[in-house]
């Protein structure tokens, strides 16, 4: 069975990178609550934060994003902890269960 694993940065509030609704680096599709968000150019990254700190894709879990995703990981699968590409192209592992409380 095949599992969704990943995810591309979300809005959230992390430390020094703020990603408001709207603002999402990679945009979104229109959804029933407003138009759709545009996919957004690579200088406009340092406006969320420093790139170093801003995510751009990472690895995903029912614990980390709740969202009864069709397939998700119940947990880790890297055990306790998870990694992240930032838009400096570095990879990192960090603890937490919350976007917005995980510490690297």
């Amino acid at each position: 069975m095949m599992r969704v694993n990943y995810m591309v940065t979300v809005n959230y509030t992390n430390g020094s990178v703020c990603v408001a609704p709207g603002q999402v680096p990679f945009g979104y599709p229109n959804v029933s609550s407003g138009p759709p968000e545009p996919v957004r150019k690579l200088s406009f990254i340092p406006t969320l934060g420093p790139v170093s700190d801003v995510y751009a894709v990472s690895d995903v879990d029912e614990q980390l994003w709740p969202g009864n995703w069709v397939d998700v990981a119940p947990t880790s699968v890297h055990g306790g902890v998870r990694n992240r590409v930032y838009f400096d192209w570095h990879v990192k592992s960090f603890k937490g269960n919350s976007l917005s409380t995980a510490t690297q």
